[in-house]
């Protein structure tokens, strides 16, 4: 994946709380990956399920018929969905007393994080609907306005919010860390069979270990396409390689224009150490790709941290500090209570 010209970046950092707005980047990082407000999350207006329904006693149902959503729609389409094998679909943790809820005492809030609410005895089903998801963990913002753009833009902030921008949450329990992103786009692309950057797609980073700092064991870069294709990426190899095992994931329709839903799990053992517990702080990133035109148009990097803290070593010149190059640049997830 090496890198085109350079091209002038924009950095521009806020937080903004309220729902659809915008977020930004600069041109080294499009250059490497080289355009009506979506629903509330957990709104009813997805399409038919990628994958069979749920059951309420005994984890995920990796088969089965679609399940029809309550308004119309397109079917969504699915990654490899559901759980993998011997995965029992809920993780219970251990507590001094029985039917005390493991999930109760939250920790103290750390400033520079993010929450990641437990999930405990509520494991979400993968299947890019998020009607097990509260739509109020939907708080955090990728825009134009409040991350960092790279590509072409408007001057006309709610343009730019309609034709790239997301909201996500973070879960997790004793097994996994879930993800689910619903990304708001007006032009729906996937052309690179080989190169999911190029292609509409929504990009995870992980730092297991929160030790920063150079690419890890412990450290990975997700990326999961609007068909529903997923590939990871380990720098400084810039060639894509299948995901670990343990992650899975679905896409799906999300009603209004070209919208979508991702939805992902990945266990604790692809970024170990496998055993989690609440408070616990791990490094988190995420980066929204868009393709209109055939190319890679523009993209957001939601948090970069230090940006000018490094020169990512790519031929013929170095490039700024971006998350797919350096962990140290990621942002924080705790491990929070529900």
């Amino acid at each position: 994946m090496a890198r085109k010209a350079r091209r002038t970046s924009v950095l521009v950092l806020g937080a903004i709380s309220v729902s659809w707005v915008s977020a930004g980047c600069g041109d080294e990082f499009l250059a490497r990956h080289s355009g009506d407000a979506g629903p509330e999350a957990g709104e009813s207006s997805g399409g038919a399920k990628a994958t069979g329904g749920r059951s309420r006693t005994g984890g995920r149902r990796a088969t089965g018929g679609a399940a029809g959503r309550a308004t119309g729609g397109d079917a969504g389409n699915s990654g490899t969905g559901g759980n993998p094998p011997g995965d029992s679909g809920s993780s219970e943790a251990s507590s001094g007393e029985a039917g005390a809820d493991p999930c109760a005492a939250a920790p103290p809030a750390v400033a520079g994080t993010i929450v990641a609410h437990c999930a405990i005895g509520a494991t979400p089903v993968i299947d890019g609907q998020f009607d097990d998801w509260p739509p109020e963990y939907f708080s955090n913002l990728v825009n134009h306005g409040s991350g960092e753009p790279y590509g072409t833009w408007s001057v006309d902030e709610a343009a730019n919010d309609a034709n790239l921008s997301a909201k996500f949450a973070v879960r997790w329990d004793g097994d996994s860390l879930f993800v689910a992103g619903v990304v708001r786009d007006n032009v729906r692309s996937a052309p690179d069979a080989t190169h999911f950057y190029v292609n509409d797609a929504f990009e995870l980073f992980l730092d297991g270990s929160n030790d920063e700092g150079e690419y890890g064991a412990d450290d990975l870069q997700l990326l999961f396409d609007v068909n529903g294709r997923s590939q990871a990426n380990h720098y400084p190899t810039l060639e894509p390689f299948a995901v670990p095992s343990g992650v899975t994931s679905a896409v799906a329709t999300a009603g209004v224009a070209a919208t979508w839903n991702v939805e992902i799990r990945i266990a604790w053992s692809v970024i170990g150490p496998i055993a989690r517990s609440m408070g616990e702080i791990i490094g988190f990133d995420v980066a929204l790709d868009d393709n209109d035109t055939g190319g890679r148009d523009r993209a957001i990097v939601w948090r970069n941290r230090m940006p000018t803290a490094c020169a990512c070593a790519m031929a013929p010149n170095p490039q700024p500090c971006e998350p797919y190059c350096y962990a140290g640049t990621f942002y924080k997830v705790q491990l929070g209570g529900r």
